[in-house]
């Protein structure tokens, strides 16, 4: 297995290919500074399968001695859960991501009297990017927002969508305002007060794969929610939103969503 030297530069590192247009991977290696290759393959294509036995998108391949190696230590990982820990745990140390910079806590001796907490602050990262990749993500993404544009594109007017997909946006808000409940009762039980981040305290992969889910939907036409106000019924959520889209990595992102096309 590779062991990069850690006071050598990031080079050292080798190559990063991220495979299939997953903005939320994208936007986590901007924010921590790691320099990687885009391979914009599409699901279920030849050259995805290459890399994602499945077909499914994204994939990462890490190639320790450059592109062109095909050796015993390049490591492939196709599960988005899988790729953030791998990340967490060995590209961003070895690339000299500083602890505060990380997207997830660092970890002190077993014997100190914080293991505990970072352990806990570690687990509720890990839960609720999962509720984000695979429950938010299915019913607004996979479910709405995919649906939408594919209908807007193919000439549907607003009124076609409303009838064909109507019946799915309660389904959606309902989703958003669970998610902030969740988000709220963290806070009071770890005494967070004004938090800016779904953890509290720092961002986490819980925002990151989160923000590309919501700006594709403030970009759909049906939805009320998100857009602020008195009745805005995720006011945190909103909030949360308008602060994101202001940081570099998501800027850098918009290309490739379907917010761009609007």
């Amino acid at each position: 297995m590779f062991a990069p030297n850690k006071t050598n530069p990031p080079e050292d590192l080798g190559t990063i290919e991220v495979f299939g247009v997953s903005l939320g991977l994208i936007i986590g290696l901007k924010e921590l500074g790691i320099e990687f290759i885009h391979v914009p393959t599409q699901p279920r294509s030849l050259e995805t399968f290459r890399v994602s036995p499945f077909g499914t998108i994204p994939a990462l391949v890490h190639r320790p001695n450059t592109i062109y190696s095909h050796g015993r230590d390049d490591v492939t990982l196709f599960e988005p859960l899988s790729i953030v820990n791998y990340i967490d745990e060995f590209l961003a140390p070895a690339a000299g991501v500083s602890s505060e910079n990380a997207l997830i806590p660092s970890l002190p001796d077993v014997s100190d009297a914080s293991y505990a907490t970072a352990i806990l602050k570690r687990v509720e990262i890990f839960q609720l990017t999962a509720v984000v990749i695979e429950r938010l993500q299915r019913t607004i993404g996979d479910h709405y927002v995919l649906p939408y544009f594919a209908l807007r594109n193919n000439g549907a007017t607003e009124a076609d969508i409303q009838t064909a997909l109507g019946n799915r946006v309660d389904k959606v808000v309902d989703s958003l305002i669970l998610f902030e409940k969740t988000i709220k009762d963290l806070h009071a039980k770890s005494s967070v007060i004004d938090g800016q981040f779904i953890v509290g305290d720092r961002l986490s992969w819980a925002d990151i794969f989160l923000f590309p889910i919501l700006r594709d939907l403030r970009a759909t036409n049906q939805i009320s929610v998100l857009k602020g106000g008195e009745n805005e019924c995720v006011p945190w959520l909103t909030a949360w939103y308008e602060r994101f889209e202001k940081r570099e990595s998501a800027v850098a992102s918009l290309h490739g969503s379907f917010a761009s096309s609007v």
